[in-house]
């Protein structure tokens, strides 16, 4: 009695039939495979569509499963290993500026632990639909295969991913349904592209079928890369939408900025007219002035220091001081010791409101807003526009002046960045101002800043 018994199929990783030797450990495909993995996870990198981490191709995926079919699970710690090394590089230079900290490690182990469970479970499925390598070439079966070795089992990495993207290195939550569909096409293309190569690998198929296999496969691979080069397309199209939509943005808190430090300056323009209107001003009127007309938080003083004499100003002493306690600002303080020399004369020749940082080591975070009072019928110039004749110095009657605290100044401006996923750094231009920002916040956007480009 005779009969025909299909090819066997078996886990290349399996040790053989019981009681034999166990098989040699397959050393060479554990490197390199690792190394294949590592080096196609840097070449995909370059795909990176900002500002997720998502890559809209991503190789790796595809020669984990054919490594892991061709040569067993037990090559897994090198797929690990090179998975991990990938991950740790791109996130050690990410917008977070941590650098490799545990958060980078952290997330490396995870981000690689959940694309080796990817690939496990689609070894794992793939068995299942070639289970018979005589019934792979039917249509019904090829279609189980690549529809469970791609789409169902690349849910893993992106899922997890993602999540540990979002919890450990701030990957915003407006981005992580972007990023997520962008993970997962690249890891379910990935494994598409890699499909063919699989089925030529497959133990037990016969030659007909074999090419009847590589047809169909690569028909549904070409397929693949159309679709891949269709959501490029897509993706340049969304990235300009995200350039509109963040310029929206960035015009929209750029207001957040201007409208306090306007404010601020019409409310010394106020105090300047209330000095040029009144033959005196007593301290409680003064006080009682600012209270009627007080605006922002930010300003923690309001001062009007006298020109003394005429000439240089090298004293300006408060004769009128509204502040807030704790302040440190009085009849004895000296603005034109807290206040730079270039600064003071720039108000002074152009009759325009300047900003300086407060000199006082002590007193970092607070800036002054000086608005140079003129005696009534002088022509000056205001903070959105250019004075083009210096004014008359001798009408100069004094300065009035805003001590403010930026960061509270800036807080709705701030906040509104925050929930944007905007950083920024707001810088002073004048030769006087400082190198430090006055104000400047680091958002973790799945890349470095690039402060060159704004």
């Amino acid at each position: 009695m005779s009969g025909h018994a299909e090819p066997e199929t078996r886990d290349p990783g399996d040790t053989g039939r019981p009681g034999s030797a166990p098989e040699s450990f397959p050393w060479l495909w554990m490197i390199g495979a690792g190394l294949a993995s590592f080096a196609l996870g840097r070449l995909s990198t370059l795909l990176a569509v900002p500002p997720g981490y998502g890559v809209p191709l991503w190789l790796p995926a595809g020669v984990a499963l054919a490594a892991l079919l061709a040569a067993g699970t037990r090559i897994w710690p090198g797929l690990w290993l090179a998975a991990f090394a990938t991950d740790l590089l791109r996130y050690g230079g990410d917008a977070s500026g941590a650098g490799l900290d545990r958060t980078a490690l952290l997330a490396a182990a995870l981000t690689a632990s959940a694309a080796l469970a990817q690939a496990l479970l689609a070894t794992r499925l793939a068995r299942a639909s070639i289970e018979s390598p005589a019934r792979f070439g039917e249509p019904a079966a090829a279609a189980r295969f690549l529809l469970s070795v791609g789409p169902l089992a690349c849910l893993i990495s992106a899922t997890v991913g993602t999540a540990a993207l979002h919890e450990l290195r701030g990957l915003p939550a407006s981005a992580m349904a972007g990023n997520w569909v962008t993970w997962y096409a690249g890891d379910t293309f990935g494994v598409l592209l890699a499909a063919p190569f699989i089925s030529l690998v497959l133990p037990g198929t016969h030659e007909g079928r074999r090419r009847r296999i590589c047809s169909a496969v690569f028909v549904i691979a070409g397929l693949a890369g159309a679709l891949m080069l269709a959501y490029l397309s897509y993706s340049q199209n969304e990235a300009q939408r995200s350039r509109e939509r963040f310029e929206e943005q960035a015009g929209q808190l750029a207001k957040l900025i201007a409208t306090p430090l306007a404010a601020t300056r019409d409310r010394l323009n106020a105090v300047g007219a209330l000095i040029n209107s009144s033959v005196t001003v007593t301290p409680g009127e003064f006080a009682t002035f600012n209270e009627s007309i007080r605006g922002s938080d930010g300003v923690t003083a309001s001062v009007w220091a006298p020109r003394e004499a005429a000439g240089p100003v090298d004293a300006l002493p408060p004769r009128l001081v509204d502040a807030r306690e704790g302040e440190g600002i009085g009849p004895g303080v000296d603005l034109a010791t807290r206040i730079p020399r270039a600064a003071l004369l720039r108000a002074a020749e152009h009759g325009r409101p300047v900003l300086a940082a407060d000199s006082q080591p002590s007193s970092a975070g607070r800036w002054w807003m000086l608005v140079p009072v003129y005696a009534i019928g002088v022509a000056t110039g205001n903070l959105d526009e250019t004075v083009a004749e210096p004014v008359h110095a001798d009408a100069l009657r004094g300065f009035a002046a805003a001590r403010i605290d930026v960061p509270r100044l800036f807080g709705e401006f701030s906040a509104g960045a925050r929930r944007a996923g905007i950083a920024y750094r707001v810088r002073g231009l004048a030769p006087w101002h400082p190198e430090v920002p006055l104000a400047a916040q680091d958002v973790p956007a799945g890349r470095a800043v690039d402060w060159s480009r704004r």
